[in-house]
């Protein structure tokens, strides 16, 4: 959100990334409604997102509003960060151990992809 004479107006929003940087992973990321029904079906249950490391991909849910496509997306790059982080699919792991591994891999992801931040951010610019 921008600032414009005391009112808060909106920003341009920006283009959802098609690829994301994880580590040593390039995640290609995919939000059109053909491939989400084929994901969706291949799946079996309801959700907004999905990652598959194996294929590097992230497939998101094209009808959801730009706002929850950006929380779905970050949500979608953690379960790529706690794979690169070697954290994936461990219930076992205390929180802030979670955290510790994971921050360093969304640090890259931000950082080797930083139009990313402008997207979860709503900033075109």
């Amino acid at each position: 959100m921008a600032w414009a004479g005391g009112d808060c107006v909106s920003a341009p929003a920006a283009k959802m990334p098609d690829t994301i940087y994880v580590g040593p992973f390039i995640y290609d990321v995919h939000n059109d409604a053909a491939t989400w029904l084929i994901v969706t079906a291949q799946h079996g249950k309801p959700c907004r997102g999905l990652s598959d490391h194996t294929a590097q991909t992230i497939w998101l849910d094209p009808t959801m509003s730009s706002t929850l496509a950006r929380i779905v997306l970050l949500h979608e790059v953690l379960h790529a960060c706690a794979f690169a982080a070697g954290i994936f699919g461990d219930d076992e792991i205390p929180e802030e151990k979670w955290v510790t591994h994971v921050a360093p891999q969304l640090t890259d992801a931000i950082t080797r992809t930083p139009h990313l931040a402008r997207y979860l951010s709503g900033d075109a610019t």
